[in-house]
C-alpha cells in the first residue's frame, strides 16, 4: 500500500485511462475508449482552472461571474473541458491523479508514462495508492527520472489474482497520485503521456483494452496549457499633470513615454488601443459653466466633450498639445488569467498662461535669514499694450535673498488670464518705486527681468528703494516716516497683509543708518512710466 496524502490547497489535474462511460456515466463527455483530461481548480487562492460543461463546482471568474461553459467554449481534444488556459501562482502545490474511467468489463493493470516540463513543473512525490477501489496493490516499476521529466510506472494484481475477480475496476477510480510543486513561469504543457515502446496500456482479462486520444487520436493527450506565475500586466503610465498653457496659446504641451502594458508572460489581450479611452472635460467659459462654488481658475466642466480637431488616442504615443480643461486617459488590461490591472491619468489645462518674473532690489541688501527669510509684497500690472491700462493687476509674497536666491535677488511665479502681454510694472508696495519691463514668450512662459541700475534698455531696472509712503517719488514725507521708526525692530519680513509702515529697508530687522541711506542716495527718483510709455514706444 502507499501512502495517502492531502493538501489544504492544492491543484488537480486528472487523466483519464480507459474506455468511456455508457450513457449517463460519470464521463461522458469522453469519447469511447479514451485517455482524456479533466482539469479542475480547488485552489483556495482562487486560481482559475478549466472545468468540465457539467462541474457546478466551476470556480469563479476573475473577470466576472462564474465561468460558463457553452457548445461552442468545448475543446474536442481535451474530453470536452471549457477553452480556459489553467493557472497556477508559484510554489503552488499541484497534484495530477492518473483517473480509470468506467469501463465495459475489468481492468486488471496499468503501465503509464508520462513526462513534464521541469522549468514549470518540479516533481515531489508519487501516490500509488490514493484510491482503494481498484484493489491494485502491486507496483512493478515506478521509476521517476527528476532531471528528464519522466516517470515510468506499471502496477497491477499480484500473481494468482484472477482479473475476473476485481469487477469493480469496472467503476473506475483513481490509480496513481502525483505531487509536483508549480517553479517556473509563464506557459507549460504541463504533464502528458509521452510516448513509449510498449506504449502506455491498459490491460483487461482478454488483453489490452483499447485507448484513444480524447478526439479519436492516437495517444499521447496531455493535461493541456498551463501558465504558472501569471503576473498582473503592467501599465506604463503617464503620471497625473497640472500646469497652464503656453504664452500665446491655449493649448499645454505634455510629453511622456508611449503608454504600454505587458506581462511577464506577454499574454496582454489587445493593442493598448482596444484598451484604453481618452475623454476630454472643457475648461469653463465662465463660472456659470462650474459645478457647485468651483472658479475658472482651478476647475474644470463636469461635461464629457471630444473636440473635432482632436483624436484623442493619439495622446497615447507619449502625449501632445492639451487644450484647455481636464484629459482623462483610462486603460484597463487582463492577463491569460484574468488578472486585470489599471492606468488612470489626469492631464489638466488650467486654460491660463504663466509668468515667471526676476526682480532685485536696489543695494545693499543683506543675505537673508532662512528662519525669517526678507518677504515683500510685490505688485504687478500687467498690459497688453490695448486701449485700457492696466489689464491686469496682482500682488504676490516673494522672498528675497538666502537660500533660494543671491541677497536681494527674488522670482515671482504666477498663473494669468490668457492674452499676449506685452509689458508690466512692478513694485514693492512699502519700500520702493516702480519699475516698467516689457515682457517676453520663452519656452511657454512669459518672462520679465528687473535687474541693474538705471539706465537699462528696455528700463527693466531693479526696483529702487527708499519709497515708503507708496507714492512715486522719494522725497522728505519718506525721511520723516524712517525717521519715526528709528531703531524699532519691525522684522525682515512685509508681506501683503502687513498693516503699517515698514521702515526695514535692507531686510535686517531693525532700522538703522543704513536703511537712511536707501533715502538719501536716491532721494528725489521718481517711478517710471506705466506700461503706456513702453506700449506708445514700440514699433
Amino acid at each position: 500500500m502507499g501512502t495517502r496524502f492531502t493538501f489544504a490547497t492544492t491543484v488537480v489535474t486528472t487523466l483519464l485511462v480507459g474506455a468511456a462511460a455508457e450513457a449517463g456515466g460519470a464521463n461522458n463527455l469522453n469519447p469511447q475508449n479514451s485517455l482524456c483530461l479533466d482539469l479542475r481548480s480547488v485552489n483556495a487562492s482562487g486560481s482559475l482552472g478549466a472545468c468540465q460543461s457539467d462541474d457546478t463546482e466551476c470556480p469563479d471568474h476573475p473577470i466576472g461571474g462564474p465561468l460558463q461553459c457553452s457548445d461552442d467554449d468545448l475543446d474536442p481534444l481535451n474530453g470536452g473541458i471549457c477553452v480556459t488556459r489553467a493557472c497556477y501562482v508559484l510554489d503552488q502545490t499541484v497534484v495530477v491523479d492518473i483517473e480509470l474511467g468506467p469501463t465495459s468489463q475489468p481492468a486488471c493493470g496499468a503501465q503509464v508514462f508520462l513526462g513534464w516540463d521541469t522549468e514549470s513543473l518540479d516533481f515531489v512525490t508519487l501516490d500509488t495508492d490514493p484510491d482503494s477501489e481498484l484493489g491494485w496493490p502491486l507496483v512493478f516499476i515506478n521509476h521517476v527520472e527528476h532531471d528528464a521529466g519522466r516517470i515510468d510506472l506499471v502496477l497491477g494484481l499480484p500473481v494468482g489474482v484472477s482479473c475476473d475477480a476485481v469487477s469493480a475496476s469496472e467503476n473506475g477510480g483513481t490509480i496513481a497520485r502525483l505531487i509536483f510543486t508549480a517553479t517556473g513561469e509563464c506557459d507549460t504543457p504541463g504533464v502528458l503521456f509521452v510516448p513509449n515502446n510498449p506504449p502506455t496500456r491498459v490491460s483487461g482479462p482478454n488483453g489490452a483494452l483499447p485507448i484513444v486520444g480524447c478526439n479519436g487520436d492516437a495517444l499521447p493527450s496531455d493535461t493541456g496549457e498551463m501558465i504558472v506565475n501569471a503576473t498582473p500586466p503592467v501599465w506604463q503610465c503617464p503620471p497625473n499633470s497640472s500646469g497652464s498653457a503656453a504664452c500665446l496659446t491655449n493649448t499645454r504641451e505634455v510629453f511622456f513615454p508611449p503608454v504600454s502594458v505587458a506581462t511577464s508572460c506577454g499574454d496582454i489581450a489587445g493593442p493598448v488601443t482596444e484598451l484604453c479611452t481618452v475623454e476630454y472635460f472643457p475648461a469653463c467659459v465662465d463660472d456659470q459653466d462650474c459645478p457647485g462654488d468651483a472658479t475658472c481658475v482651478d476647475a474644470v466642466c463636469d461635461a464629457p466633450h471630444i473636440p473635432d480637431i482632436l483624436d484623442p488616442l493619439d495622446y497615447l504615443d507619449g502625449g501632445g498639445a492639451f487644450l484647455p480643461g481636464r484629459t482623462e486617459i483610462r486603460c484597463a488590461a487582463s492577463s491569460g488569467c484574468g488578472e486585470v490591472s489599471t492606468c488612470s491619468t489626469d492631464i489638466v489645462n488650467t486654460g491660463l498662461n504663466r509668468i515667471v518674473i526676476d526682480i532685485e532690489l536696489s543695494p545693499t541688501m543683506v543675505p537673508g535669514d532662512p528662519a525669517n527669510p526678507t518677504t515683500r509684497c510685490i505688485e504687478f500690472s500687467l498690459s497688453d499694450c490695448s486701449p485700457v491700462v492696466p489689464s491686469y493687476l496682482f500682488s504676490q509674497d516673494v522672498v528675497f535673498g538666502l537660500i533660494a536666491n543671491i541677497p536681494g535677488h527674488g522670482t515671482a511665479i504666477a498663473e494669468i488670464p490668457p492674452a499676449n502681454w506685452t509689458c508690466v510694472t512692478a513694485r514693492d508696495t512699502r519700500h520702493s518705486l516702480a519699475s516698467t519691463c516689457d515682457v517676453a514668450c520663452v519656452d511657454g512662459d512669459f518672462t520679465a527681468t528687473f535687474k541693474g541700475p538705471p539706465p537699462q534698455e528696455p528700463v527693466c531696472e531693479w526696483l529702487t528703494q527708499g519709497n515708503l509712503d507708496g507714492n512715486d517719488v522719494i522725497d522728505i514725507i519718506d525721511f520723516t516716516l524712517l525717521g519715526g521708526q528709528y531703531l524699532s525692530m519691525p522684522g525682515a519680513a512685509a508681506p501683503c497683509d502687513y498693516p503699517s509702515i515698514h521702515a526695514d529697508i535692507n531686510g535686517d530687522g531693525v532700522v538703522t543708518l543704513a536703511d537712511f541711506t536707501y533715502v538719501v542716495v536716491n532721494f528725489l527718483d521718481k517711478s517710471h512710466p506705466p506700461c503706456q510709455g513702453i506700449c506708445r514706444s514700440s514699433p
